[in-house]
């Protein structure tokens, strides 16, 4: 008791010092310090840091000097989110918001690399503004995992939800496999936590395909009960603890799947920097095979068919092709993303 009450006399004068950083710390310096310190100290206050995140965390982000400090809030809050995630929902709620405003800011300062920049050209700048998006798509992945993704459409964030999830769908197509990986595998985990098995997404589902204009041909034969069940099985996540999502939600995410996700998946992996010699770029190939089983389990045959007769139809890829890897996935025995890795490279990469 005696240690827990030093620590939160550090704490509250940590507060109050994080407000007046900006008065001497021209370089950013002492507030590194400061983080620094606050690193060390979530473990050791345990889950009480939880209550003096929020002030602090909102300190240091108006008073970051540099890229660099911003990277470092969003790491010290990515920290608190993974170790005590069940105390910092009420919390994060007000914090998200202007955590992007602010990190969105300094971007914008920002030279963005292209495709043509390799790890070993990139300018100071330009590795400043991967690290820093990494860095946002990092917290996310851990808000996600963590099971505090309704916080992403709470009222107050509600407004922002398409621009998150374009972020994270954009993210899975720039030219940095650890980035890619980070984005797909967010995307995933809120596919199993908001969308519930196929069976009882069909009628949303339909509902989606209606309101964009997709009428899809029953040319593949729905495979027996039992498949859908092995791909929910393989799949499985527990849901959010604390997401009862809105059927508005809903049905904008299965639309954003549909319009989105699913062509900045397959578009993850047609890029020149994606090769079969790379260990980031397997394990990159892996997490879109698994995100397509994801997908399948929970948006059924109408994925697998929009998949097809939409998208791979539209991206001139063979008939014949598009006809493998849907069946891969409906009747390879004991399919996983690993066996389906394979498949896509045969199928895709390996004929590039």
């Amino acid at each position: 008791q005696d240690v827990a009450t030093v620590f939160q006399a550090v704490l509250q004068t940590t507060i109050k010092c994080a407000g007046k950083l900006s008065q001497n710390d021209n370089s950013g310096i002492l507030q590194s310090k400061v983080i620094m310190f606050l690193h060390r100290m979530v473990p050791g206050f345990g889950a009480e840091f939880a209550k003096f995140a929020p002030p602090i965390c909102s300190q240091l982000m108006k008073q970051a000097k540099n890229p660099r400090n911003m990277v470092e809030v969003l790491q010290l809050i990515s920290q608190v989110v993974r170790e005590y995630s069940s105390d910092f929902y009420a919390s994060m709620d007000p914090m998200l918001f202007p955590l992007l405003q602010t990190t969105e800011k300094y971007l914008a300062t920002l030279a963005k690399p292209t495709i043509a920049n390799d790890s070993s050209t990139l300018t100071h700048e330009q590795n400043e503004y991967l690290s820093l998006q990494r860095s946002l798509f990092v917290f996310f992945y851990d808000l996600v995992i963590a099971h505090l993704s309704s916080v992403l459409f709470s009222p107050t964030n509600m407004p922002h939800l398409q621009n998150i999830l374009a972020f994270l769908s954009d993210g899975a197509t720039i030219p940095h496999p650890i980035c890619q990986k980070t984005c797909i595998l967010t995307l995933a985990q809120l596919t199993r936590n908001w969308i519930p098995a196929s069976a009882e997404s069909r009628p949303a589902v339909r509902s989606v395909l209606t309101g964009m204009g997709v009428t899809l041909n029953q040319d593949i034969v729905d495979p027996q009960p039992t498949r859908w069940e092995l791909l929910n099985k393989i799949v499985k996540s527990p849901s959010d603890r604390y997401a009862q999502v809105p059927e508005p939600v809903k049905l904008a995410f299965i639309r954003f799947l549909f319009e989105t996700a699913t062509e900045s998946s397959f578009k993850a992996l047609f890029q020149p920097h994606i090769t079969t010699q790379d260990a980031g770029c397997l394990a990159l190939i892996t997490c879109v095979c698994g995100f397509h089983l994801t997908l399948a389990a929970r948006l059924g045959m109408d994925w697998l068919l929009f998949v097809k007769q939409v998208f791979l139809l539209n991206a001139n890829c063979p008939p014949q092709v598009g006809n493998e890897y849907i069946s891969a996935i409906l009747v390879t025995p004991d399919i996983t993303p690993k066996r389906l890795r394979s498949i896509f490279i045969n199928l895709f990469i390996a004929k590039k």
